[in-house]
């Protein structure tokens, strides 16, 4: 189960995203993306390039799988990845040209995702798309 956290700081916000609490954060962030699944974008150009795993100090490469998953894809480079050591899902998007780097957009629990993330999922306008993760 993932640590509980309190209320963050605005500098906790730019370094970690946003923390989804609650069924309407959760439908909120998931239905202002255009998800695809998994495989549409490939992470292998990024050679070593990590993202940290939400308020704890643990990076992830996004060519390793052992440690964190990528669940979902989103244009322009977006990623959803959960990390299977702390049960946090980490969503976040790569930018920059000669040199890139991963930027939190938000993050939430495992729990909360499985909870209601399959059924807001199912209302999404990229079901059809998606289905066969779920």
């Amino acid at each position: 189960m993932p640590r509980e956290m309190g209320e963050m700081t605005p500098e906790q916000k730019k370094k970690h995203g946003k923390h989804l609490k609650n069924e309407k954060d959760l439908k909120e962030a998931l239905m202002a993306e255009e998800f695809m699944m998994h495989d549409k974008l490939n992470t292998e150009g990024y050679k070593n390039l990590g993202f940290q795993c939400s308020a704890h100090a643990e990076t992830h490469s996004l060519n390793d799988s052992f440690y964190a998953a990528k669940i979902l894809c989103a244009k322009p480079t977006k990623f959803l990845y959960l990390c299977k050591s702390t049960e946090v899902l980490v969503f976040f998007e790569v930018k920059g040209i000669s040199s890139q780097e991963c930027y939190p957009i938000w993050f939430t629990s495992q729990e909360l995702f499985h909870e209601y993330g399959i059924k807001i999922m199912e209302s999404h306008k990229n079901y059809n798309d998606l289905k066969g993760m779920f």
